[in-house]
């Protein structure tokens, strides 16, 4: 299996307790997690979303007077997978209509945090993969030019 790669991370939780365990969390379980900001507003979640452009992002999904969702509405990273963190099931139907990568309920468990990682691990994998296949098969596909006009014919 290929090497796992390193995941450009911001955290978004009103809750400092929260922003707190969860970051001890990823530092202690997932090396290829690197947390490169915390906010604990909608405000300051999008500043830095747009600034930092993460792999990943860690959303609460209650910020009042904001949610999550309106940190979403306000950002435009088609890239980033989100991974809302919250202690309410209640929005994760509506997280997924936002293409929510994964939907983990606090107080966060290791084993959860891991399986989401890792399934991000597998996803980018993937798609590296299929990047190679599309490219090698446009190189196939794409007519050659032969440099010095001669076409040599097999007899």
């Amino acid at each position: 299996m290929a090497e796992a790669r390193r995941f450009k991370a911001v955290i978004v939780d009103d809750d400092k307790d929260c922003v707190q365990s969860l970051s001890y969390l990823i530092l202690s379980n997932c090396p290829e997690i690197d947390i490169r900001g915390l906010a604990n507003n909608v405000e300051d979640g999008v500043k830095l979303v747009k600034e930092q452009m993460p792999d990943v992002l860690f959303l609460d999904v209650n910020m009042p007077p904001y949610t999550g969702f309106d940190l979403l509405k306000q950002i435009n990273n088609k890239d980033m997978e989100v991974i809302f963190c919250t202690s309410s099931s209640d929005y994760a139907i509506q997280a997924f209509k936002y293409a929510a990568f994964d939907y983990l309920l606090k107080p966060v468990a290791v084993s959860d945090l891991r399986d989401s990682i890792d399934r991000l691990n597998e996803k980018k994998i993937e798609s590296s993969l299929f990047d190679e296949r599309m490219i090698l098969l446009s190189d196939q596909l794409s007519p050659k030019v032969e440099k010095n006009g001669i076409i040599a014919f097999a007899t």
